[in-house]
């Protein structure tokens, strides 16, 4: 089962948009399990000196937010 990630968005200057507004944009567009559960808000995107997204920083910086309680 995939686990639960926070969807990092990098907003443009002055551009206004709310988590719940972006979460129900996706709803009545895509299928139920590809909806994010959340939405962070980031100044800019961790990136290589190639460009690419360093997607293991993100998950590092967001790992305890759908952290399983401990039994």
């Amino acid at each position: 089962m995939p686990s639960a990630v926070p969807y990092p968005n990098v907003q443009k200057p002055g551009g206004e948009v709310r988590e719940a507004e972006l979460i129900d944009y996706c709803k009545q567009r895509m299928g139920k399990h590809e909806v994010p559960k959340a939405i962070v808000f980031l100044q800019q995107m961790p990136i290589t000196a190639t460009g690419n997204v360093q997607k293991h920083v993100l998950r590092s910086q967001y790992r305890d937010m759908y952290a399983r309680p401990s039994p």
